[in-house]
């Protein structure tokens, strides 16, 4: 369900930017949670002089009667009424500082929350104590813990996932939720810009992770001068919910989760596209077509460019040879034996649909029913390829492959 706020405030461009007549005007801000966020702005002519105002704003200030500041980005102009009222939509929203942009390193310290990131990984802090007869104890652990996880990614950049609890309590209800955040520390303070690109960053690993796509729905920054934390709107996109399954099992992995994470940042510009791709792959919300299939298929011959080809010392371009090698390279994995691919239908039905040839000349490509089961059989051989990148072994990826949506796949296929 969707859910906004409304601001008023005074607003104001920076001093040395874009201005609105180097005057302040009365508006309204309205945070939408699933929508776009608008600033309406209320003006008229003074002494003759019309409000004079840009097309777009990379920030906006602003400051309500109580003294709560506003950082508005990425503001840009869709509406203006006479001389009276200006209307804008506002990318993202940091409150309670004035910060000049995007790229000013303010902040030390980054809390993310992911819906699901707790079915991933968790840690419980709610213990059932004791059951006397018609009596049940519950403990809360409140103390100081641990992270779950802790990993520098890289010189001077921590990331943690960290087990909270939070506790609620009225006359007639108590209410106590656990969840896992992610937090990321930059040792000498990081711009919003840069933590934003680095939650994305995980929001991949997790969507890969979970078998489904994963995003934030709140972010908050830490200021380590006052202490103070501050909250980040944006407007925020759909997340998938796993159902309690997921790719790769947290607990029968613990302990290589670290070096997952950093295997990840570190080849993160290489492998985002392909993973991206895959991630695309697994929304069920709209009608198979070849499009899909060509994502998959082009996904495959990227990361075995990027990342197997040469390893022989050979340099493979064509894409039959190379999908030969890749279903070499994974020749003892359970899900791969059963898919069975057929290197020459997969470069034959790539070839038909990327060049829209006639189907007089591909002989072995694919269309519809076939097509859609051909496009499962790449949605596997990829995510094969991407766990061997994280640095699991065959073994591992057989375990992945068995006891994840990847075994329901296989299982689905029809026989032969």
């Amino acid at each position: 369900m969707n859910t906004s706020k409304s601001y008023q405030a005074e607003w104001w461009a920076p001093e040395g930017s874009r201005c609105f007549s180097g005057e302040r005007y009365p508006g309204m801000l309205t945070y939408n949670r699933e929508e776009n966020s608008t600033l309406e702005i209320i003006h008229g002519p003074a002494g003759g002089v019309s409000f004079r105002v840009y097309e777009k704003y990379d920030v906006i200030w602003g400051k309500s009667a109580n003294g709560l500041c506003f950082s508005l980005f990425n503001v840009v102009l869709v509406r203006q009424q006479d001389f009276s009222k200006s209307e804008f939509v506002v990318n993202y929203i940091l409150v309670g500082m004035h910060v000049l942009s995007l790229d000013e390193c303010r902040f030390d310290l980054c809390v993310t929350c992911f819906p699901h990131l707790r079915d991933w990984a968790y840690c419980s802090r709610i213990i059932d104590d004791d059951r006397e007869d018609d009596v049940l104890v519950w403990s809360l652990d409140m103390r100081k813990r641990e992270p779950i996880v802790s990993v520098e990614i890289e010189k001077g950049v921590q990331t943690y996932l960290w087990p909270t609890l939070s506790y609620h309590v009225s006359r007639f209800l108590r209410t106590v939720e656990q969840t896992t955040t992610y937090n990321i520390e930059i040792r000498e303070k990081g711009s919003i810009r840069r933590y934003l690109s680095l939650v994305s960053e995980f929001s991949e690993f997790l969507s890969i992770a979970l078998f489904a796509q994963q995003r934030p729905n709140e972010i908050k920054f830490r200021n380590k001068q006052d202490g103070l934390y501050y909250q980040f709107l944006y407007k925020v996109r759909p997340f998938t919910n796993p159902r309690g399954l997921c790719l790769i099992d947290y607990t029968g992995i613990s302990e290589k989760v670290s070096s997952m994470l950093t295997v990840w940042h570190s080849r993160y510009e290489q492998v985002s596209p392909i993973a991206n791709y895959l991630i695309r792959s697994l929304k069920n919300d709209s009608p198979f077509d070849a499009p899909g299939f060509l994502i998959l298929a082009h996904a495959l011959d990227g990361y075995f460019k990027r990342f197997v080809n040469k390893l022989d010392g050979r340099d493979t371009q064509q894409y039959k040879h190379g999908i030969d090698k890749l279903l070499r390279r994974y020749e003892d994995i359970e899900a791969i034996q059963k898919c069975k691919i057929d290197s020459e239908v997969l470069r034959d039905s790539r070839d038909k649909y990327s060049h829209l040839l006639p189907d007089d000349v591909i002989n072995k490509a694919v269309s519809g029913e076939d097509l859609y089961w051909l496009t499962e059989k790449c949605k596997v051989l990829l995510t094969c390829c991407i766990l061997e990148m994280l640095g699991l072994d065959k073994n591992e990826i057989n375990d992945c492959c068995n006891s994840s949506p990847i075994r329901m796949i296989v299982n689905s296929l029809p026989i032969e």
